[in-house]
């Protein structure tokens, strides 16, 4: 199956938070939770995204040295166009909206905006509050890859998926740790919640990641979804 996949960093109304202590003025909207400051965050409360946050990537991922389809067999073509994001009202508030469309051609697009060489971490807390699409083939994710990715392959560089949604199935979210073990074999933790009524497109949810030196904590609404523990000793490379 192909999929629509809108890959992110760190995405939407997104806020990194690192392990200090709470000192620091709250920015506009946000509650910085207890033993934690704030680092960084974009609220898309401007006219248009603020480029020096973030960036685009293209195409159909040949320009990145990878097979068409972004290395997930993925049926849409990225761009920059502003029928495919931008900044919109939704509910009354500034947000950057991302669409997947049909180009009249028989295919796809959509868009895809990275923090690549402009805002990394490695732990403390990150928050993205989101609403998700739904729809056969939509796969929305927000997620990480480690700052060495142009040096160290998937998935040596690592990836941390804080949230997924397969569109036919809108009311599961996924978070997901890949990375290499000491055998320098592909792995990966995986947890997942199901909201007992409802979908993740019919209202906006905070997804958060917690990461320490000693685990990842992934979570939805303060509902924990999925633990990893990282353990140097078995040559995790998180």
């Amino acid at each position: 199956m192909k999929y629509l996949k809108s890959s992110l960093y760190f995405v939407l109304s997104a806020v990194i938070f690192s392990a200090c202590s709470n000192d620091d003025t709250p920015g506009e909207n946000i509650d910085i939770p207890a033993g934690y400051s704030l680092v960084w965050q974009d609220e898309f409360n401007s006219s248009a995204i603020d480029m020096s946050n973030w960036n685009y990537e293209t195409g159909d991922g040949t320009d990145y040295g990878l097979n068409p389809g972004w290395g997930n067999n993925e049926s849409q073509i990225y761009t920059e166009d502003a029928q495919n994001s931008g900044i919109e009202e939704l509910e009354g508030e500034s947000t950057l909206v991302i669409k997947a469309l049909e180009d009249g051609n028989g295919g796809y697009t959509s868009a895809k905006i990275t923090s690549q060489r402009k805002f990394s971490m490695r732990f403390g807390r990150v928050d993205v509050r989101a609403k998700m699409p739904q729809g056969q083939g939509i796969w929305p994710a927000i997620w990480m890859l480690g700052d060495n990715i142009d040096e160290i392959d998937w998935p040596g560089c690592g990836e941390i998926d804080i949230v997924e949604v397969l569109g036919h199935q809108p009311g599961k979210m996924y978070s997901t740790v890949h990375y290499t073990n000491g055998e320098s074999s592909r792995t990966e933790q995986q947890g997942d919640v199901v909201l007992s009524a409802g979908s993740f497109s019919e209202a906006f949810h905070t997804y958060s990641l917690e990461w320490t030196p000693e685990q990842m904590t992934f979570s939805v609404d303060e509902q924990q979804v999925n633990v990893v523990q990282i353990d140097k000793n078995a040559g995790q490379n998180l």
